[in-house]
């Protein structure tokens, strides 16, 4: 689900729980919610702060969590925190950094950098179509706004098969007409 502030009306934390305390109401309990913040989002909340796992916990409390904000930073509530077996003696990963809260030295959630595997790894996978429809998606946001490039790092064929596949549909009632916004040497 998206909770970016650049395309969605997100101000606050307040906003984002609200934004996944909707999109749990809808889902059987125990249900993964994946969602996707902004890059420095932080510092663009009126908090100025992400969100943290007892503030997901109050909203969510019956659902795993996690908000990617950019490819850097992942917030995870409590029940996805324990699926990935973290908790205050896990040891920060080479390269990576588990956020605590000063006094009691318990996660707060917030995974950097390396750390974020340790989460990822239990967090369920994008199938097929869910790919295909969400880079279908970014593509018409970042025409909306003029952008004309992208870069996506990627970590396995799956997304690069994903956008083959949808280079190669190009299918006319596809509404951002994707296959001719992935041809070499052309701007569109």
């Amino acid at each position: 689900m998206d909770c970016r502030d650049f395309y969605c009306d997100v101000h606050t934390v307040a906003d984002i729980q609200e934004r996944l305390a909707k999109q749990a109401s809808n889902l059987p309990k125990g249900t993964w919610i994946v969602a996707h913040g902004s890059l420095m989002q932080d510092f663009r909340l009126k908090d100025k702060r992400f969100p943290d796992k007892r503030e997901l916990d109050r909203v969510v409390p019956d659902h795993p969590v996690s908000i990617s904000f950019g490819a850097h930073i992942i917030v995870g509530n409590t029940q996805a925190l324990e699926l990935a077996g973290i908790n205050t003696d896990t040891p920060d990963p080479a390269g990576g950094a588990i956020q605590h809260y000063p006094a009691s030295r318990e996660p707060t959630g917030q995974l950097k950098e390396r750390a974020q595997l340790i989460l990822r790894k239990v967090m369920p996978r994008y199938d097929s179509a869910q790919l295909k429809s969400g880079i279908a998606n970014a593509v018409v946001k970042c025409l909306e706004r003029g952008v004309t490039t992208i870069h996506d790092v990627v970590k396995d064929g799956a997304p690069v098969r994903a956008y083959q596949e949808l280079e190669r549909e190009g299918e006319p009632h596809n509404p951002c007409e994707i296959g001719s916004y992935f041809t070499p040497g052309r701007i569109n």
